[in-house]
């Protein structure tokens, strides 16, 4: 006889697991959907109009979050450029160490540029914070750092 044994939990992601008593080299689970409201809910007519409603604030404000981020704009080559054409195309110009010193202090004025945004911008009752958005710009400009100080080597 092949030992047997028995298999619970509680409830995982919306489902629970029956309780099954299976062969341990054949381990199956066997889940069923549990009861649930969503149904009740979505087709509750207060959630309904305040869901539109909710919406009609989000829309109104989506012209003026994308405003009040254009001023990130002009850090976007720092995430579209490709590190090694850019490199092949700096390097193709012979650069002296002068252009390296140069290059990488580019990128320390456009750090010290980003960490100069402020912390976060207001929009209408919004508050966007930019700390994960600066930490970002400033890792991408490290690894351009890294790029070009390597290739000076």
């Amino acid at each position: 006889p092949i030992p047997q044994i028995l298999i619970s939990s509680d409830n995982i992601d919306s489902r629970s697991r029956v309780n099954t008593i299976t062969d341990p080299q054949q381990s199956k689970v066997q889940f069923i959907a549990a009861n649930n409201f969503f149904k009740n809910v979505i087709e509750n007519k207060d959630v309904a109009k305040l869901t539109s409603q909710l919406a009609t604030c989000i829309n109104a404000t989506k012209k003026d979050i994308s405003t009040a981020l254009e001023i990130f704009i002009k850090y976007n080559p720092l995430w579209q450029k490709d590190h090694e054409e850019e490199l092949k195309s700096f390097l193709s110009n012979d650069p002296n160490v002068s252009e390296f010193e140069n290059k990488i202090k580019y990128y320390e004025e456009l750090s010290s540029s980003i960490n100069s945004q402020l912390e976060f911008l207001s929009v209408g009752p919004l508050a966007i914070f930019t700390e994960h958005l600066k930490f970002a710009l400033n890792q991408e400009i490290r690894e351009w750092v890294i790029v070009f100080g390597q290739s000076c080597n």
